[in-house]
């Protein structure tokens, strides 16, 4: 009998570490990056999103853009590199959000969360 209560409170010890790692993991602040500004950047678009062919964030981060439907346009790494590269996106996926001067007014690095996206397109005005 104590066996056995020793191995329930092993494994329930394991499952709240377990628990705990993906909540910090999901919770945990978003990655940085350098302010994009897209005012006289030559890109069209309220909300921008920056991606590579290769990155499967690029594609979770797709989905949820398209989930809100909200147009955006895509700058695609591969396609597009020196557009990345003279805005100074260094990371993707990034969605960037214009205001009604053309300035950024936002962005959002990584697969965003609701929430996130819901304020970033709120600043845009969409």
């Amino acid at each position: 009998m104590p066996d056995l209560a020793i191995r329930l409170v092993i494994v329930a010890v394991i499952a709240g570490a377990a628990v705990l790692v993906a909540w910090i993991s999901r919770h945990r602040a978003a990655p940085g990056h350098p302010h994009v500004e897209l005012l006289d950047s030559g890109i069209s678009g309220d909300v921008v999103l920056f991606t590579s062919t290769a990155c499967p964030d690029c594609r979770q981060a797709i989905e949820s853009l398209k989930r809100t439907g909200v147009a955006y346009r895509e700058v695609t790494w591969e396609i597009e590199p020196d557009a990345v590269a003279r805005l100074g996106v260094v990371g993707v996926p990034l969605i960037v959000a214009r205001g009604s001067g053309g300035e950024t007014v936002g962005q959002v690095a990584g697969v965003p969360r609701r929430r996130d996206l819901d304020a970033l397109i709120a600043k845009a005005g969409k």
